[in-house]
């Protein structure tokens, strides 16, 4: 047995501060704020009202964001994974689509207030945490089932790895943790076919799960070290017996690197098929809604597959909405952008009209995985065909993140203690303890 668990364990316990490159601190910097924004928007839905009255609250330490609530490591990860789910508009990575930031971010601050941890460590294990996801991302894309959500199976390890290291485990504790996750590993998609938004769900698990597991190391049980490569490991149970080395190659850079900042809050599946749609709108404004007959979108294999994304027929929660391609197309041309869309109910009528005049098609052409290229094609009653590609997504600038957390924070907690926070964030290595951020964020 190679203990492939040990391996990256050795990799995440040699990210030191002192060793990063000023690019890598600044991208786990903008994760930080990405999710933070998420965490700070208000909170209406249903989900998140239930995940917030699941646990005892005032019995710890760590700040429910936005909430007035304190609660313990575990419970707050959880609810602030809830709150940033729900959001819809959580990172994802290029490379291994899965959605990091909700998890990592929630675990590693919430146990960052209960020891008082610096900024630096929490640096360190942010891109721990992000680190170790992405790469088991990576070992697993495309070779599951598309019953499995990707999030969901990688999670609880990251969360583990996320967790240990702002803990300041062993190297020992660290692999242990991220073992005992592994029996956590989970969580299927046919939550995105009954628009149930059962995913928040899944996140948060991994995120409470994660914690518990470096509670379980750290306070001396030993987990399997064979975890993942051996006979009936979790490799094995989803039917995978190579690759392994995937997870602790020596990559040329930081995985944190492979994250991208939607700027539409939906699906990542569903962003660049509304990025094209609004491109051809500005070739094309002689588009009108009311007289388009039919329109096809292409869409690489991992966007057609994912469940939920082709439905042009019922949609009927907002887990619907976001998670439809034909919706999100439908909605940038009757509105004329892909700025402020609405994915909430009432739904509009003209566009649930449109979104049955759309249907999705796989183009093998394109890259299977990540939110590669997307076109649409129009037709018109005029007897007009219009087309538009769009190579690769757009993601949110660094500027654009740092304006849209100012915006939610503002709303939220002030205009003048968002701005404090998002300064201190900015200067997160020079502080000795994190509350001088988390505390203006209740």
């Amino acid at each position: 047995m190679e203990n492939y668990i040990y391996k990256l364990a050795e990799i995440v316990d040699a990210i030191k501060y002192e060793k990063l490159p000023q690019d890598v601190i600044e991208k786990a910097k903008l994760c930080i704020i990405d999710d933070l924004e998420c965490c700070m928007n208000s909170m209406n839905d249903e989900r998140g009202i239930a995940a917030l009255e699941s646990i005892p609250k005032d019995r710890g330490n760590s700040t429910i964001f936005g909430m007035g609530y304190k609660a313990d490591a575990a419970d707050a990860a959880y609810v602030n994974t809830v709150k940033a789910c729900i959001a819809v508009r959580n990172d994802t990575s290029k490379i291994a689509v899965c959605h990091p930031g909700n998890i990592i971010v929630a675990v590693v601050l919430a146990l960052a207030e209960e020891n008082h941890t610096s900024g630096r460590r929490i640096i360190e294990a942010v891109i721990a945490g992000y680190e170790a996801m992405i790469r088991f991302g990576i070992f697993l894309d495309g070779r599951l089932n598309p019953a499995w959500r990707y999030t969901a199976v990688f999670g609880p390890v990251g969360a583990a790895f996320a967790a240990a290291k702002v803990s300041g485990l062993t190297v020992e504790q660290t692999a242990s943790a991220a073992s005992f996750a592994c029996h956590s590993c989970g969580g299927v998609n046919q939550w995105a076919i009954s628009g149930t938004g059962d995913d928040v769900f899944q996140n948060s698990a991994g995120a409470r799960n994660g914690i518990f597991s470096m509670r379980l190391a750290k306070n001396g049980a030993k987990a399997c070290m064979s975890i993942i490569e051996g006979r009936t490991g979790i490799a094995a149970a989803f039917g995978i017996y190579d690759g392994y080395d995937i997870l602790t190659r020596d990559y040329e850079d930081y995985m944190i690197h492979t994250i991208m900042h939607k700027p539409i809050r939906s699906c990542v599946f569903v962003q660049n098929p509304c990025q094209a749609a609004c491109g051809l709108l500005k070739e094309h404004p002689e588009i009108n809604a009311r007289r388009v007959e039919r329109i096809e979108i292409y869409v690489n294999t991992a966007a057609y597959t994912l469940p939920g994304t082709t439905n042009n027929e019922k949609i009927e929660t907002i887990t619907n909405a976001v998670m439809s391609i034909p919706y999100g197309v439908a909605n940038v041309i009757v509105n004329r952008s892909d700025e402020n869309l609405s994915f909430a109910p009432p739904f509009d009528s003209q566009v649930l009209e449109l979104m049955h005049k759309c249907q999705v098609f796989e183009d093998k052409h394109y890259p299977a995985a990540g939110p590669q290229a997307s076109r649409v094609k129009v037709w018109t009653t005029g007897g007009h065909e219009y087309e538009y590609e769009n190579p690769e997504l757009i993601p949110l600038t660094r500027e654009e993140v740092k304006e849209l957390f100012l915006h939610t924070c503002s709303e939220r907690i002030g205009e003048e203690n968002a701005g404090r926070a998002l300064g201190w964030i900015e200067q997160l290595e020079k502080l000795d303890d994190c509350h001088a951020f988390i505390d203006l964020l209740k």
